[in-house]
């Protein structure tokens, strides 16, 4: 992994929480709450599960 220093933080950052980006604005942040924040187009290429429960869209 390559990166640079950044000249801007998240407001609000703490210790241990981890964010990257890039240039043109997508990022991802893990927070140390528990919390993911995803900026951008996010494609999941395998299976999903949401709350431990296996994801099925709703049919509409």
């Amino acid at each position: 992994m390559a990166g640079q220093q950044q000249a801007l933080i998240p407001e609000g950052m703490g210790p241990g929480e981890v964010y990257l980006f890039t240039p043109g604005g997508n990022s991802v942040y893990l927070r140390s709450g528990g919390e993911i924040e995803l900026q951008g187009k996010v494609r999941i290429q395998g299976s999903l599960t949401v709350n431990g429960e296996p994801y099925a869209p709703c049919e509409s």
